[in-house]
């Protein structure tokens, strides 16, 4: 089969309506830069067929989203492989933009743009936002890798299921190249409401945390000493205390939300211990 200058990869599960806005926007995505294909690995219920038309569709291995993801890294025909999510919306020259970089950078391997989102609350919804490169920050949301490369590393971990893989991915790739950064690459990601048990049901990753710093412990700067099952710990304590800084001396006024922290961390530390305790 010919080679195509992109394929676009999206994976999704059982989001119908978000996935039906990635992929409007996926169609109307530009190909001046070169012609693309748009790939659907979907894990769960099969999405419909009008939200699922133009793009070629592969039904996931139940291996989670690194699983799927390297499913569809292996059906593709482009040279670039660019990845997004069910959530995110590209803008029309998303794509494109990857295209033109990689071409005009050759010593780059990939290449990633920026996370919008519409502001949101962390302790009653989800979403993220990269405006600008950030280290240990690569996301599938948003990034494109030449396909050689992808196929040369082997795709994504799946000892990771769906938590951390991205960026593994990326700091092996790191070691071939660097991963640049293109400001017309832009998507949108969607905020959406998340329960208080969603966000605790985040502790139970610890044991693919851990497995990320025993992999790359060097690019986790002070807490590179860390014993590797210590680091998630710390890191949901870190996060927790931003976010009390975020929120100032006014938390004091507002038990109900500081109760919700605390809650919220204590349930993601016992989570967390629970899953480094627990055999494989």
């Amino acid at each position: 089969m010919a080679e195509l200058a992109a394929s676009v990869l999206i994976i999704t599960k059982d989001r119908p309506v978000e996935l039906a806005a990635a992929m409007a926007a996926a169609r109307a995505l530009q190909s001046g830069a070169g012609p693309h294909e748009v790939i659907v690995v979907y894990d769960g219920e099969r999405p419909s067929a009008a939200t699922l038309a133009g793009a070629q569709v592969i039904e996931g291995t139940g291996e989670g989203f690194a699983g799927a993801r390297n499913a569809g890294v292996h059906a593709a025909r482009g040279e670039i492989v660019c990845f997004t999510d069910d959530d995110c919306v590209p803008s029309a020259g998303w794509a494109d933009a990857a295209i033109r970089h990689l071409r005009e950078h050759p010593h780059e391997v990939g290449v990633q743009g920026p996370i919008l989102s519409q502001p949101w609350d962390p302790l009653y919804a989800h979403s993220m936002s990269l405006p600008a490169p950030l280290k240990t920050s690569y996301w599938t949301a948003n990034i494109a890798y030449r396909r050689a490369l992808l196929e040369t590393l082997g795709g994504f971990d799946g000892r990771f299921g769906g938590v951390g893989e991205d960026l593994d991915l990326s700091l092996r790739a790191s070691a071939h190249g660097p991963i640049g950064w293109c400001e017309e690459m832009r998507v949108e990601h969607t905020p959406k409401p998340v329960s208080f048990r969603d966000i605790v049901r985040r502790g139970a990753r610890a044991r693919q945390q851990a497995l990320l710093h025993e992999l790359h412990a060097e690019q986790f700067g002070h807490a590179a000493r860390l014993p590797h099952r210590l680091f998630p710990l710390v890191s949901i304590l870190h996060i927790w205390a931003r976010q009390l800084r975020a929120e100032g001396p006014r938390i004091l006024l507002r038990p109900r939300r500081l109760a919700r922290i605390v809650g919220l961390a204590t349930g993601q530390l016992y989570l967390a211990a629970k899953a480094l305790l627990t055999r494989p």
